[in-house]
């Protein structure tokens, strides 16, 4: 199993990621530390599908920002659209009712394309994957509203997922929380300008949504400093998935705007 990789796409990427860092890049690859102790990270959605011919490029664009800002991004691949759809040579089916529902609902027509904290919506929330290292490096400079943490247990097929969130200032307004699984590591065939390349890994793939699509309300009206919130959830696990190589990425959001507050990635 081979790891897709195109030498020219990612000096171009990593140079490009590297003129929006103001502070220089730590070791291990992870971008500024902030100062205080709850860091903002940021939601990278990728809008993707395996018969999409420049979406590796977006993939690569991905994994150079991992690589620039460490656990600070949190990227999430969502195949849906028209590139998405099964068919010979492409069966696997990336698709999930809840990634259907939100391509629908941002208005994807051109792929590839993203989300950077769902920020700028409803007219300029849709981002060519270039746009994302600029969207990206603001999203990072914001003070952080909220501290997410997560655990998750796996019993057969039973998995129980717990989500508390502390906020770290006084916030108002109507906060919604989202749970997902993603896969990493998943060969399967995909389209690249003209080729298809029949062992690529997939990674950061959206799997299912433990919330409903829009998620769980977690607070409505002001909320104090300090104030907490904690839900746990249990569901099937779908013994096709590797969980070795799965993770649960949970993250609030604005439910006027859409834009994410704080997001958070553990390795299942």
């Amino acid at each position: 199993m081979k790891k897709f990789s195109y030498i020219l796409a990612l000096i171009f990427g990593l140079t490009a990621g590297c003129d929006y860092i103001d502070d220089p890049i730590q070791e291990g690859g992870i971008g500024p530390t902030p100062t205080d102790s709850v860091v903002q990270k940021v939601l990278v959605e990728d809008y993707t599908g395996h018969k999409c011919p420049n979406c590796p490029d977006a993939a690569t664009e991905a994994e150079d920002l991992k690589a620039i800002y460490g656990e600070r991004i949190v990227v999430v691949a969502i195949h849906a659209g028209f590139f998405s759809s099964p068919s010979p040579g492409f069966e696997t089916d990336f698709r999930t009712p809840a990634g259907d529902a939100m391509n629908t609902f941002f208005g994807f027509a051109a792929y590839p394309a993203g989300l950077v904290n769902r920020i700028g919506y409803p007219s300029q929330h849709i981002l060519n994957f270039q746009a994302w290292p600029p969207a990206v490096a603001t999203a990072l400079d914001e003070t952080s509203a909220a501290k997410i943490e997560v655990s998750a247990d796996l019993s057969g097929s039973n998995l129980s997922t717990s989500v508390n969130i502390e906020y770290q200032s006084q916030i108002d307004g109507d906060y919604s929380l989202i749970v997902w699984i993603t896969e990493d590591g998943i060969i399967a065939p995909q389209v690249y300008v003209g080729q298809t390349i029949p062992d690529y890994e997939h990674n950061h793939v959206l799997r299912t949504a433990i919330t409903p699509t829009w998620g769980d309300i977690v607070s409505m009206g002001p909320v104090d400093l300090d104030s907490t919130y904690t839900k746990s959830f249990s569901s099937t696990w779908n013994n096709e998935w590797n969980e070795q190589n799965c993770h649960v990425v949970a993250f609030i959001y604005d439910q006027q705007t859409l834009e994410v507050v704080q997001v958070e990635e553990i390795k299942l």
